[in-house]
């Protein structure tokens, strides 16, 4: 029984579920259209001839690597080549990596903040809702792994030396597949290091920097192993495609006026506060989503309130969680103001995880003040395995036969149960 209910467990149930539904359904005629289908054919590629780019631009270059692309060969094979495979292979890689959500945070929280994570990353499935779990869409794909990103650079920095190769690799797959997130993570490895060195000199933990030399050895082996394909085209061809992604970002500064900006702050700010309740944003004739200000308000006041009771009672894990909470955030908004052309919702879906790092802190503070008695941790895993079992919960994770609309106006099916 214990095992039913580990956080693990509890946060791969529903990616488990429709894993099952998919693999029912991979026989039914599916048809890829757009970007989906462009990945395909890339997919199809690997094994056979050399993949070194990323999903194409619409402003002429490729991302910079095709590190999405192997990931997703081996389900899209398993599934005899079909298209239905790509559904597939992205429940896999959103359930794997919630999996991993958690396990990360079990290790830095015990099992109370694993318990916290399963019901905090379960509701921000309603923020991306239905579709985006089972989409290969590069735009989409990356939003779960880019939390986990942020959370393992956070553990190595209170002391898991260990996190750090896998943060480069999950770094690695984020800027291969999609460069807007090249802020995020230059920004959040030098938080890593800021907060690593304040770690160590006031003795927070038990490291030093003679711990974190292999750990660093390894991650830079693992991120040259995986740059290698996009090193390899770099040098074949001139101008390279590193040096096309180059070219266009000196040539364009800050693209997005600043009420615009504001705007767009506050609604992937707000957007988890806003789920909570049931509010859906309003698309603005630039495609992207809007809400009103009072949920991106709650979020700041939420997580300023988790960062005064962590430093209140010194828990120096929360204060650096706070941390990189405020750098994502700040450097989420920089890569926002630097979208060429309207800022289409589904560029910076992914910014919507700052509301979620709000509630998470505040949550843990709240949690870990509250939830003194084993009574109550016992209580605990009962609303856990009832919010799984909720039917709106499998519904956001499980694909059913659902229509998604395109930003040119046309509605297409987008999963394998579709007639």
């Amino acid at each position: 029984m214990r095992r039913l209910t580990s956080p693990a467990f509890l946060v791969g149930t529903p990616f488990a579920i429709a894993t099952i539904r998919v693999l029912a359904h991979i026989r039914r005629p599916y048809v890829t259209v757009w970007d989906q289908a462009l990945t395909e054919i890339w997919i199809r590629d690997v094994g056979r001839h050399a993949v070194t780019l990323g999903p194409y631009s619409r402003f002429g270059w490729f991302h910079p690597g095709p590190l999405l692309y192997y990931l997703l060969a081996l389900p899209y094979r398993l599934s005899g080549a079909r298209s239905s495979g790509l559904v597939l292979g992205a429940v896999l890689v959103n359930g794997a990596t919630a999996v991993a959500i958690v396990t990360v945070t079990n290790r830095r929280g015990g099992r109370r903040l694993a318990r916290w994570t399963v019901v905090a990353l379960l509701l921000y499935l309603r923020v991306l809702g239905p579709i985006l779990l089972h989409d290969v869409w590069n735009p989409y794909v990356t939003i779960l792994p880019c939390l986990l990103f942020v959370l393992l650079l956070w553990s190595f920095a209170c002391g898991d030396r260990w996190a750090l190769p896998f943060a480069a690799a999950v770094a690695s797959f984020l800027v291969q597949s999609h460069v807007g997130y090249l802020p995020v993570v230059a920004a959040g490895g030098a938080t890593t290091v800021a907060v690593t060195a304040w770690s160590i000199h006031r003795g927070t933990d038990d490291s030093s920097w003679g711990d974190t030399r292999r750990p660093v050895l390894v991650a830079a082996v693992v991120g040259l192993v995986l740059w290698i394909p996009s090193i390899i085209e770099q040098l074949r061809h001139s101008p390279g495609n590193l040096t096309r992604i180059a070219r266009f970002t000196s040539a364009h500064g800050f693209e997005q006026p600043w009420h615009a900006l504001r705007d767009l702050w506050v609604s992937d700010t707000g957007a988890f506060a806003a789920s909570l309740v049931g509010r859906h944003p309003k698309v603005g004739l630039d495609g992207a989503d809007y809400f009103s200000n009072w949920p991106a308000l709650v979020t700041v006041v939420v997580l300023a309130l988790g960062l005064v009771l962590a430093i209140r009672h010194r828990v120096h894990d929360a204060i650096a969680l706070g941390i990189f909470a405020i750098v994502f955030a700040l450097s989420a908004m920089f890569a926002i103001s630097h979208i060429v052309g309207g800022a289409f919702e589904y560029i910076h879906k992914w910014a919507t995880l700052t509301g979620f790092f709000g509630f998470f802190l505040g949550g843990w503070m709240l949690c870990t003040l509250a939830w003194e008695s084993e009574r109550w941790s016992k209580r605990f895993d009962g609303v856990l395995a009832a919010i799984v079992g909720d039917r709106d919960v499998a519904a956001f994770v499980a694909p059913g036969s659902r229509r998604i609309a395109h930003p040119d106006g046309i509605s297409i099916f987008v999963s394998p149960a579709a007639p």
